[in-house]
C-alpha cells in the first residue's frame, strides 16, 4: 500500500515538487517502531530536514521514551 501525505513551504522554489512524508508502523520487542520516511526534498533543503529533526522529532522522541506514571 502506497500511501503518504504531501507537503510544502513557502520557502520551496517554484516548480519543485511538494516534499513527501511517508509513516510505518511495525511491531517491536516492547512496543511499536515508527519510521518516517521522507522523499522530494527540494535541492536545497537541507535545512528543512534539520528544522524537523531539531523541533519535531527530537521532542517526539523525548516524549514518547519518557517513564510512564500510573
Amino acid at each position: 500500500m502506497d500511501e503518504g501525505i504531501s507537503q510544502r513551504t513557502t520557502g520551496f522554489p517554484l516548480g519543485a515538487p511538494d516534499l513527501r512524508l511517508e509513516v510505518r508502523f511495525e511491531p517491536s520487542e516492547g512496543g511499536t517502531r515508527v519510521t518516517l520516511l521522507r522523499s522530494e526534498l527540494p535541492d536545497d533543503g537541507m535545512q528543512y530536514y534539520r528544522g524537523r529533526i531539531e523541533f519535531y522529532f527530537e521532542p517526539m522522541k523525548a516524549y514518547f521514551n519518557a517513564p510512564v506514571s500510573e
